[in-house]
């Protein structure tokens, strides 16, 4: 479903194929490991495929273990807790995960305050991404 309204609005988004890199917001390997799988990735993996564009797992990483989002109620508590909570995997990037002038796509299921997506967002423009646009399944 994701797939379909992306294919059907990426000239809007003016997303060009060689430009562009799909990637999932990361789990905490703690998380990934109690919960077996990313949601954000089997999406992002599946826009991917449908749309023909590059996917990347492996340009961010969640290094930083904090209690998850949806356990949480108040807002500002929210975004405190997303903060600096992502870091690049490799710095600097290898040539073959170069950023600089690419568009990213950056993909997870739910944003409530956008708070997560703000701070991977936020690595991945200081990494030199030209242009970061989150995009979700659902609004909390």
């Amino acid at each position: 479903m994701m797939a379909v309204y992306l294919e059907q609005r990426v000239s809007l988004l003016r997303v060009r194929q060689a430009d562009t890199i799909i990637t999932a917001v990361p789990l905490h390997p703690k998380r990934l490991r109690w919960r077996g799988f990313n949601q954000a990735e089997l999406i992002a993996e599946n826009i991917s495929s449908k749309l023909g564009l590059a996917y990347q797992n492996d340009i961010l990483s969640r290094t930083v273990y904090k209690k998850p989002q949806a356990d949480i109620k108040d807002r500002n508590e929210r975004i405190k807790n997303a903060e600096n909570i992502f870091h690049l995997v490799v710095e600097p990037l290898s040539a073959d995960k170069q950023l600089e002038s690419k568009t990213i796509l950056l993909i997870d299921d739910v944003a409530t305050t956008g708070s997560t997506l703000d701070d991977a967002a936020r690595v991945l423009k200081s990494a030199g991404a030209k242009k970061v646009i989150g995009f979700v399944f659902a609004r909390g």
